[in-house]
């Protein structure tokens, strides 16, 4: 069994599954097999650790990786994993914490959401254009859980006990709260899935406001990690 923490695919339909103690499992519905990318500690151009966090792939097809207190790393479009290189981390705090979800914006800006520590963008340097919703202190309260950026370059995030953020322009809206999004993405029709820690799966349409109507309920409420490939066939993890 894996415990899988999160989930990305790539352009070619690779799916790139993230575990908490086996570091990267690829499947590859084409050639019908799965692969395991694992840390080295002989190689240092390897997976930093086995115990990954998120997983995230840019327009430019770069593949990047959180670990449980070992940083971010980033690999080729080739996804060799022949060679990552590991960033540091844009605050010194955050070398102790987790960064436990990531995404680009439209300006190519890189958004961090931390374990306790809120949420950091590359292009941002005094917190004065960051939501009031993540302040920047140390709080289990403060955790960004969840960071998508939608075809219409809205902004959403999920906060750890505090529910579903949405940003259209400068107006913030807020949706399932109190609940844990762990995960939000996108179909080609514009509705957004969002998979949480206790509550299940929901989806949320733009034709009748983003109202959540209740997806996955009962024994699977944990859903880390949702995704869709190029044939927009939806890859969910679920607790059981």
């Amino acid at each position: 069994n894996l415990s899988v923490t999160d989930m990305a695919v790539s352009k070619e339909g690779k799916v790139y599954v993230a575990t908490n103690t086996r570091g990267i499992v690829t499947y590859d519905e084409q050639a019908g097999c799965l692969e395991s990318i694992a840390h080295d500690p002989y190689n240092a151009d390897k997976l930093k650790s086995n115990r990954l966090k998120a997983v995230f792939i840019d327009e430019d097809n770069n593949l990047w990786t959180s670990y449980s207190k070992h940083g971010l790393s980033i690999s080729s479009s080739s996804f060799g994993i022949c060679s990552m290189g590991h960033v540091a981390s844009i605050n010194k705090r955050n070398e102790r914490d987790d960064i436990i979800s990531l995404a680009y914006d439209e300006n190519g800006y890189l958004w961090l959401g931390t374990e306790g520590y809120g949420l950091f963008n590359s292009g941002i340097t005094d917190g004065s254009q960051l939501p009031d919703i993540v302040p920047n202190s140390r709080s289990d309260d403060n955790s960004v859980t969840s960071i998508f950026l939608d075809s219409n370059g809205d902004l959403w995030l999920g906060i750890y006990r505090k529910g579903l953020f949405f940003r259209k322009g400068t107006l913030w809206k807020m949706f399932l709260e109190g609940m844990s999004p762990y995960s939000i993405v996108e179909d080609n029709s514009g509705n957004i899935y969002v998979g949480t820690l206790r509550d299940g799966l929901f989806r949320l349409s733009p034709e009748n406001g983003y109202a959540p109507e209740p997806i996955i309920v009962g024994a699977a409420k944990y859903i880390p990690s949702v995704s869709f490939d190029g044939d927009r066939t939806a890859y969910v993890a679920t607790s059981s």
